[in-house]
């Protein structure tokens, strides 16, 4: 059962689709740092018999896996099958077009001084007919270090907003993350834990808490291991390639990516949304 709810929690977060508020237009450490990131993340699944918590009992099954490309300015031009192509002031983002009718959705994202501001999507059926449009826009709040704070989307005729309160680490990076949604009159409240590193740590709703814990090569998350109220249920590999990237929103997102991908306020400045937050 354990399991069971874990897979649907998932696929919750996966209808959602919102690929993590990006950090400040600047990376939080000095502009020389690199920051090595992934080529690959590989997922696996526990497929033990019984619910178990201890790693050395688990039963791996691989269930996927994501690659990404990068350009020279170390920004995410791939991600799998799913393509971004980037508008480039200097070193900054200006605009981003992303995805295909085959993917179902094209979004063109517009940026202000590196800080994404605005997403109009256009949606599409198997067959690359159109199937309508939505929009997105964001703002920060003063006091907010350069986060978004609040997402104003319309996906056809419904109307949302997702709002993003923060506590921060000493370095500038959330501690945690407190979304609040509001559609058709409805309202759901979701709270996300980071380590210190920016890393996702946990993830708590009213329907349970998934945690995550990490190994290490040095600085370098190299696996993630999933743990749903307690029970081991999954994990992912971290694979580098001798890529490196300046800019630290990139870093984290890439890292964050699978979990992450209803969490507007952490990556989308990072790997731009290819559908609006509410998808049907």
């Amino acid at each position: 059962m354990q399991k069971k709810r874990f897979v649907a929690l998932t696929l919750a977060f996966a209808l959602v689709l919102t690929m993590f508020v990006g950090l400040s237009a600047e990376p939080v450490s000095a502009a020389s740092a690199t920051y090595e990131v992934p080529v690959k993340i590989i997922y696996y699944s526990n497929e033990a018999n019984d619910d178990v918590e201890s790693i050395e009992k688990a039963v791996w099954k691989y269930a996927g896996s994501d690659t990404f490309t990068y350009n020279t300015k170390g920004y995410v031009t791939a991600q799998g099958s799913l393509k971004t192509k980037w508008t480039l002031k200097g070193s900054k983002r200006v605009k981003a077009k992303t995805g295909s009718k085959k993917l179902g959705s094209i979004a063109r994202s517009t940026y202000k001084s590196g800080k994404l501001k605005s997403v109009a999507f256009k949606l599409y059926n198997k067959k690359g007919k159109s199937i309508g449009k939505g929009t997105e826009k964001y703002s920060r709040a003063k006091g907010s270090k350069g986060w978004i704070s609040k997402i104003s989307g319309k996906n056809g005729k419904i109307k949302y907003t997702v709002s993003y309160t923060y506590t921060f680490y000493s370095n500038g990076l959330p501690k945690t993350i407190k979304e609040t949604s509001r559609v058709r009159g409805s309202k759901f409240v979701t709270t996300y834990g980071f380590n210190s590193n920016g890393f996702i740590a946990s993830i708590k709703t009213k329907y349970g808490t998934t945690k995550y814990i990490y190994k290490y090569a040095g600085v370098k998350p190299v696996e993630r291991y999933v743990y749903d109220d307690g029970f081991l249920m999954s994990k992912e590999v971290l694979v580098y390639g001798g890529k490196y990237t300046k800019d630290k929103k990139t870093y984290i997102g890439t890292i964050n990516t699978n979990f992450m991908n209803n969490v507007s306020s952490f990556v989308r400045d990072a790997l731009p949304p290819l559908y609006p937050w509410l998808a049907k």
